[in-house]
């Protein structure tokens, strides 16, 4: 009977072990295929950087948001790169901006927006010699859009509804640019327009648009047009994983490469969907 009851025991451990090494390949295999990403990722904005400069220099009219792509064996890169002055920087941003920022896309009333917009105004400033210092300001610079996170009355849930649309460090642009902006900001200068932002995003992508519908909230419209880019690359494999790789860019700042361009911020590579599953 105990030799039974060994028996049993031995089983599931063995059973357990199997199951653990089978994990471990798993997760082995994940962190492989995302350090592949992450190189193929990078790689892929360095190409995309090219390419569009290179179209520039031919002289052929270049889209606003430039789409670059690839496919290689077992997997598929699609790039766009977009202009930075698109995107609410925290450090520039107007407070009526910050405040339509935290109401459209942060589902915050007027009210709320508002007194958080004027804490980042505060926040970002400079104090003055008979000011008492506020424990809960910076009085300093945005450096990450992290960094918003440390402002009293900001959540992560919050911060997660309005990071897509957030930069810093992208020039000086107190307003956005509605021909490099992403489809989160589009939102908040179409008031949620779904046919005005079609008609922009439409108009981002044809090489030379001309002029375009004007946005419902024109005080918060800007034309600055600094050569910083967001550059965002998808890595498709086969399979069904996909990684997504973003990249920030400055074009006429030579880097260690001594390329055009030098990259100054690279954002940690994401997971956007399983094996199996379909990618958009």
């Amino acid at each position: 009977m105990m030799l039974l009851w060994f028996i049993a025991a031995m089983s599931l451990l063995v059973t357990g072990l199997m199951g653990e090494a089978k994990l471990d390949i798993r997760l082995s295999q994940l962190y492989l295929r995302q350090a592949q990403a992450e190189a193929l990722g990078d790689g892929a904005a360095q190409r995309a950087m090219q390419a569009m400069l290179e179209m520039r220099r031919s002289g052929e009219p270049v889209p606003s948001v430039f789409e670059w792509g690839d496919e290689q064996a077992q997997v598929q890169l699609i790039a766009n790169v977009r202009g930075a002055s698109g995107y609410v920087d925290l450090n520039w941003a107007t407070e009526p901006l910050l405040v339509e920022l935290f109401v459209e896309l942060g589902e915050l009333e007027s009210q709320a927006a508002a007194v958080l917009a004027s804490t980042i105004i505060k926040w970002r400033g400079q104090k003055s010699e008979q000011e008492v210092a506020d424990p809960d300001l910076r009085y300093g610079r945005f450096e990450a859009p992290e960094d918003l996170l440390l402002v009293k009355g900001v959540s992560r849930s919050l911060f997660d509804k309005v990071l897509p649309a957030l930069a810093v460090n992208s020039g000086w642009h107190p307003e956005v640019n509605i021909m490099s902006a992403p489809p989160e900001v589009l939102r908040i200068l179409a008031g949620g327009d779904e046919s005005l932002m079609d008609h922009w995003q439409q108009a981002q992508r044809e090489p030379g648009a001309g002029a375009v519908q004007p946005s419902v909230k024109p005080e918060l419209v800007g034309s600055s047009n600094e050569p910083i880019y967001r550059i965002e690359v998808l890595i498709k494999f086969a399979d069904g994983l996909v990684f997504r790789r973003v990249r920030w860019a400055e074009y006429g700042q030579k880097g260690l490469d001594q390329l055009p361009w030098r990259f100054f911020r690279t954002e940690p590579i994401v997971r956007v969907s399983q094996p199996g599953t379909p990618a958009n």
